[in-house]
């Protein structure tokens, strides 16, 4: 079945928009998804940003990917589409922030006294 709902037969025919039989193919010899989560931010008014690949990555590779992206941190402040990684995991896929996350910032009052804002 394609990502449409469409029918296709096990001789790959079938589909409304054509597209049916090659997502099939591909679903079969080489299955690819697109990597969504998140990476923890150090200095940030939140502890995580959002990422996700540019592209697809094999299916294969995602529990090492997430294994990767848990071991990774980025500092603040991280903006909207900002390249994590340029070649994540060797694929010439990029990973990017899906968010914007401020830094902290920091206001010293006094030399007692210190305020997070």
């Amino acid at each position: 079945m394609c990502p449409n709902g469409c029918e296709i037969t096990e001789d790959l025919n079938g589909g409304m928009c054509g597209k049916g039989p090659a997502y099939v193919q591909n679903e079969i010899l080489s299955p690819r998804r697109t990597l969504t989560s998140s990476v923890k931010v150090t200095d940030g008014v939140i502890p995580l940003v959002s990422v996700r690949t540019t592209e697809t990555i094999p299916k294969d590779k995602l529990r090492e990917a997430m294994a990767i992206l848990a071991k990774m941190t980025v500092k603040a402040p991280v903006s909207l589409g900002q390249i994590i990684a340029a070649d994540f995991m060797e694929t010439g896929v990029q990973l990017i922030a899906t968010k914007s996350v401020d830094q902290i910032r920091v206001e010293i009052k006094s030399t007692d006294q210190m305020s997070l804002e």
